[in-house]
């Protein structure tokens, strides 16, 4: 009888902690759309989009689709000033833990979008005045009860909403892109969209697919950040050492936070050789787990109206940066020459041997200390292996025998060698027929470990502080006393004017600097006490300002600034 009291005890105990909440569980129809449940409606999910006029579509409305078990693979025709369609796969699995929803978006013709989505569409009745948490930025509001909008928007990969029994309802992505809370009730719906972004505004095309996968879950409210992290773990590099970031054009740079070892990127040269290189490319970007994907148009140089698109995937394979690439010309064009080049600076590796594979064999070469010629080597290659035995010598591995021109660009006023990957290059220039495609695929590897980030804004570095001591400087007091740089008596120069945008001393005509400080609301009006240590701490200013302490009304100085003059309340110095 005691066992079978505690184990009831215990019971109650652990659902009142939360675990016996109800989990989230899913049904699927046959158009793709997601219901989710909880034994109450928690919402559905749906692949949706917006054309440039503003138009929606979505997997709700007329699709033509398949199902295959838990998958259904569909279409939808686009709306208003968008063209072609919109492919899409949904595959959902109900597990213990929660639902796994797997997507891939895309469309079937160049076309310019406002943005696609995965959307989240929430019944407002039942998550109103809730705490809807963003993570890993942990900006937060109360959804609204009426028509205002949450203010919700920013790049995240989760979305958490406080059920306010202890257990939270989770969307957690394995993206960090923009996520948009929006409240339809203005628009006469009766929900809470969760806009997770799958494509931007601009310019999409076909072949660039996008894939996203959700855990959707009510979890204990002290595990929200840990589902977050199972489906995206936080990308952390220590920029002192070796790393790859993807920038927002598909560029490539590589180095370390002082060092530019190598910048990979696409390059068109018109007629009479105009230049134009990736970062003038217009650019669609979207990313999944460990790939980041592009699809672009970048004008070809001197040939007005012609471009030439592409489409790149970057990607983390075991610490190589991989970099694959589909480049097509719609319209005939004569150009010099387009190309991939590995650009590798001349101040970490002059004077070091590289090592080509060919269809002759192994060949070493060098990069001479000083310029000598513009092309150290011109010819087919499948590998190219820069400083061997250097920690920041590196390799370039391709999938098929390509063109390599090896270009010392001191030849013309540059600081870089480069690896230029051809895929036409005639010094009189030639046509490239409508229709042209290649494709070719790099792996980069450091000889040294090699950190990848697919993007600026999803990597983060951190400093270990867990040898710090914490330290507030106590707002009346200052470990400096710098009050000499103040006139005794105040005013013995003269009065203060202004000259030519200066400030001057009326007497002599130097020109004089203030530290500024900022009064308001009862900082104003300190108690008598409190205003000698507030004169004394203006004396002596060594920093930004004062921080909070248990003051009634403590005074805030913020960054340096013009204020109106005071001689009781500023230092002065000589410029």
């Amino acid at each position: 009888m005691r066992t079978c009291c505690l184990a009831l005890l215990l019971v109650i105990w652990v659902c009142l902690a939360g675990s016996c909440s109800a989990q989230a569980t899913t049904t699927m129809n046959d158009k793709g759309v997601v219901t989710l449940s909880d034994g109450e409606p928690l919402g559905r999910a749906v692949v949706n989009m917006h054309a440039p006029d503003w138009a929606g579509a979505s997997n709700e409305g007329h699709v033509t689709a398949e199902r295959d078990g838990n998958t259904v693979e569909g279409m939808f025709g686009l709306p208003g000033k968008a063209e072609g369609g919109l492919l899409y796969s949904v595959t959902c699995d109900s597990r213990d833990d929660g639902v796994d929803l797997a997507y891939e978006i895309e469309f079937t013709d160049p076309t310019d979008i406002f943005g696609a989505y995965v959307s989240f569409l929430l019944p407002a009745d039942r998550f109103q005045g809730k705490r809807a948490t963003l993570l890993h930025s942990g900006t937060s509001a109360l959804l609204p009860e009426g028509e205002d909008s949450p203010g919700l928007s920013e790049p995240a990969s989760a979305l958490a909403i406080d059920l306010g029994d202890g257990t939270s309802f989770v969307i957690a992505s394995d993206t960090r892109a923009r996520v948009l809370v929006q409240n339809n009730r203005v628009y006469g719906s009766s929900d809470f969209e969760v806009r997770f972004h799958v494509f931007g505004k601009g310019a999409v095309a076909p072949g660039m697919v996008a894939p996203r996968r959700f855990k959707v879950a009510i979890v204990p409210t002290p595990e929200v950040a840990q589902v977050a992290e199972s489906m995206r773990p936080k990308v952390i590099f220590d920029p002192d050492k070796p790393y790859a970031v993807v920038l927002s054009k598909g560029t490539v740079r590589i180095g370390t936070r002082t060092n530019r070892f190598v910048d990979v990127s696409l390059a068109i040269h018109g007629v009479a050789w105009a230049y134009a290189t990736q970062g003038d490319a217009e650019v669609q970007a979207t990313e999944s787990g460990n790939r980041r994907y592009f699809a672009g148009s970048l004008n070809v140089p001197a040939a007005e109206g012609r471009i030439m698109k592409f489409l790149e995937t970057a990607g983390d394979e075991d610490g190589a940066l991989s970099l694959a690439y589909e480049l097509s010309f719609p319209e005939a064009v004569r150009l010099n020459g387009y190309q991939v080049s590995f650009s590798a600076d001349l101040d970490d590796y002059s004077g070091v041997p590289f090592e080509l594979a060919t269809d002759e064999g192994p060949q070493t070469l060098s990069i001479p200390e000083a310029h000598e010629d513009n092309f150290l080597y011109r010819g087919k290659t499948t590998r190219v292996a820069v400083a061997p035995g250097s920690p920041n010598g590196f390799v370039i591995d391709i999938d098929q025998p390509s063109d390599l021109l090896v270009q010392d660009n001191r030849g013309w006023g540059g600081s870089t060698v480069e690896f230029r990957f051809n895929f036409r290059r005639q010094e009189e220039g030639e046509e490239v027929p409508a229709g042209e495609a290649v494709s070719r695929r790099f792996a980069f590897r450091l000889n040294s470990p090699l950190q990848v980030a697919l993007s600026e804004s999803a990597s983060t570095s951190e400093t270990d502080t867990s040898n710090w001591v914490a330290y507030t400087l106590p707002w009346d007091s200052a470990p400096v006393d710098v009050s000499f740089l103040n006139h005794k008596p105040a005013g013995k120069f003269g009065f203060v004017k202004a000259r030519n945008g200066k400030f001057i001393l009326a007497d002599t005509g130097e020109e004089i600097r203030f530290w500024g400080t900022c009064f308001s609301a009862g900082a104003n009006f300190p108690s008598h006490e409190q205003s000698e240590k507030i004169a004394r701490r203006l004396a002596t200013p060594t920093r930004a300002g004062p921080s909070a302490t248990s003051s009634p009304n403590p005074p805030t100085t913020p960054a340096p600034s013009m204020p109106k003059v005071s001689t009781a309340s500023t230092t002065s110095s000589p410029a």
